[in-house]
């Protein structure tokens, strides 16, 4: 896969804490999110292998590094809006996760947010 085993300098001297405040950030749904039915799909029509890089090549967005900042819940997406608004229309555009981390009410920034207020806020505001 890629990946080696070595040292993470920015890891050091940090506790297992600051890594689920600080690299993660998404809180987990509310009771009204986790009581969502699943949308119905029928496994049959799937296809059996699908890559976006290949089948949207150009529309699908870098992978951002959020550092010591618990912003997944705002950079996730912020990429994944970007991703679909650029397959949709055929343009490229980047959505700034600064945006919903300054701009999204109830949330605690570096700390953490909730993914269902970040979608919210963009479907409101574009």
């Amino acid at each position: 896969m890629g990946w080696k085993a070595h040292n993470y300098t920015e890891f050091f001297g940090r506790k297992l804490k600051d890594g689920l405040i600080y690299r993660l950030g998404t809180f987990e749904p509310r009771i009204k999110v986790k009581s969502m039915s699943r949308l119905g799909h029928n496994a049959e029509q799937l296809p059996s292998r699908f890559n976006s890089l290949e089948n949207w090549s150009g529309y699908i967005s870098d992978v951002h590094d959020q550092g010591w900042c618990g912003s997944s819940w705002a950079v996730s997406t912020a990429s994944v809006g970007s991703d679909r608004i650029s397959i949709n229309t055929k343009q490229v555009i980047d959505l700034a996760s600064q945006n919903l981390l300054s701009c999204v009410r109830h949330q605690q920034g570096c700390t953490g947010g909730h993914l269902d207020n970040a979608w919210r806020y963009l479907n409101r505001m574009g």
